[in-house]
């Protein structure tokens, strides 16, 4: 087997696990090519380097092959820029092997060696500041199987690729040393898949819930072309607000209770919030007579460079008595796109929607992080409110942006199981989404014209360990990463004592 095929080989078996295509059981067995090539005999390094960028540059082609067509027109040089996060994310690939042959190059186990390397490599790319990418773990793949996903509430998505990561190491183990009891090895790796999966369908049939408060969840459809051109954008969206008002408008024989809160998705306004913005919420919430969750473009301030004023992505509570405050600004800004032209922050906490329904904002992108979630459940939130803007997935190609905005649902099914919140996402151009504390769907929407839903959203006391205690997963990670690299570092010390 050549770098070539065994690279190749690993990357697209994990690009067909994840989002969007989702055949989540090749996971498990993803990384045994790439594995055995590294182990079964001493490569060199360049082969090994070799082998990495064939399995990164197949597997980011395969599941981020969106990423440049989406940025194309958003930003200026948007697909080169595009076409360059692909490429450092595929130089990441081949230092991730090149470390990976280096450790079992020097007598380390496939066992420790490739879970530890892969759950280190993950946490490294998504805590990388302004220039973070968590988008695409090993483990948002058993995001399709969320029984299978049960086991991240021990500690993130990190735990998901640590049992990945085990499982695949364990076969290489299996395949690379096949003398001797070599049935009961594959026992143990059936055992290693098995025991997580039926911890996770017990504790998922005996997770405790009960109904929240109902809210209106609203969806937005806009096409690119829309966003792209203010006034078409400005003009879409206030006749979807139009529209919104109208179905929620009460009659005469209105209930006396309802629904607490209407969700509105992230910003579908060009104007920000100053500039006709809020007088159209304020309207919406006095009609609907419930406090509405905007999303909107608000002043932060002047910019850097001291032209003009800058904004900021935020997420405005309004009252039905026109008093409006800014609960959410998006911290984690899309990288070339958002950071070149808004604001971050300020971060928000938990908010009251009524009902006894407290809430918790991170917006679009920010799903992704799920220790920013795991805080806000930390507070108190018993629901992730997620407003998205997914209609910049929809390139050239529509089909393109399946990936991205499966992909997102990924992130918020794995939200959903690691803290036990139910999840609800207002969007703009993609589908409007309502997940259990589960992980299940509650509600999944795709729609052609503006409207709202009524969404009763389970809510969970369960406060899980990864909630408690944090990222278990990539502790253990770099535990084994540790141990891994110590009879290395103990070989070199010894060398160099005796020259």
């Amino acid at each position: 087997m050549s770098a070539r095929d065994a690279g190749s080989a690993s990357g697209a078996l994990a690009a067909l696990a994840l989002p969007p295509l989702g055949l989540w059981p090749l996971a498990f067995t993803a990384l045994v090519p790439l594995g055995v090539y590294l182990a079964v005999s001493l490569r060199t390094r360049d082969a090994a380097v070799r082998a990495g960028l064939w399995f990164a540059g197949v597997h980011y082609a395969v599941v981020l092959h969106w990423v440049p067509f989406t940025l194309h027109g958003m930003t200026p040089f948007g697909a080169l820029l595009g076409l360059l996060a692909l490429a450092v994310l595929t130089l990441t690939g081949g230092l991730l092997v090149l470390v990976l042959h280096r450790l079992l190059g020097a007598g380390g186990s496939p066992l420790i060696a490739i879970p530890a390397v892969w759950v280190v490599t993950e946490g490294l790319l998504a805590r990388a500041g302004p220039l973070a990418m968590p988008w695409t773990p090993l483990g948002l793949a058993l995001a399709g199987s969320p029984v299978f996903a049960t086991p991240a509430e021990w500690g993130g998505v990190s735990v998901l690729t640590l049992w990945l990561g085990l499982v695949n190491g364990a076969l290489v183990c299996c395949l690379c040393r096949p003398r001797g009891r070599l049935g009961l090895r594959f026992l143990g790796v059936a055992l290693l898949v098995l025991g997580p999966a039926l911890f996770g369908g017990v504790r998922t049939a005996g997770l405790t819930t009960e109904d929240g408060a109902p809210v209106w969840v609203a969806a937005i459809p806009m096409t690119r072309a829309e966003l792209l051109e203010p006034e078409r954008r400005e003009l879409a969206a206030a006749e979807s607000v139009a529209r919104i008002s109208a179905a929620l408008r009460p009659g005469p024989a209105a209930p006396v209770t309802g629904p607490v809160a209407l969700l509105l998705p992230e910003a579908p306004f060009r104007a920000s919030w100053s500039e006709g913005t809020e007088q159209r919420i304020v309207q919406l919430a006095a009609e609907a007579r419930i406090p509405v969750l905007a999303g909107a473009l608000v002043l932060a301030g002047t910019a850097p460079d001291g032209t003009g004023r800058q904004l900021r992505n935020g997420t405005v509570l309004v009252e039905p008595g026109g008093r409006s405050e800014l609960v959410h600004g998006k911290v984690r800004l899309v990288p070339g796109v958002e950071s070149n032209s808004l604001a971050p922050g300020p971060r928000g906490g938990v908010l009251q929607l009524g009902g006894g329904l407290v809430a918790g904002v991170v917006i679009c992108f920010e799903a992704a992080f799920g220790r920013d979630v795991r805080e806000l459940r930390r507070a108190g939130a018993s629901l992730l409110v997620n407003p998205s803007n997914e209609g910049w997935f929809a390139p050239v190609f529509p089909l393109l942006g399946a990936a991205a905005r499966a992909q997102h649902g990924a992130h918020l099914v794995l939200r959903a199981v690691e803290t036990r919140m139910a999840v609800l996402k207002p969007s703009v151009g993609g589908e409007l989404l309502a997940l259990g504390p589960d992980g299940g769907p509650v509600r999944r929407l795709r729609l052609r014209d503006a409207t709202v839903e009524e969404v009763t959203p389970p809510v969970s006391p369960a406060m899980t360990p990864y909630v408690r205690f944090g990222d278990l997963g990539g502790l253990a990670g770099l535990a084994l990463l540790l141990a891994a690299a110590a009879p290395v570092l103990l070989r070199r010390t010894r060398r160099r004592s005796r020259a």
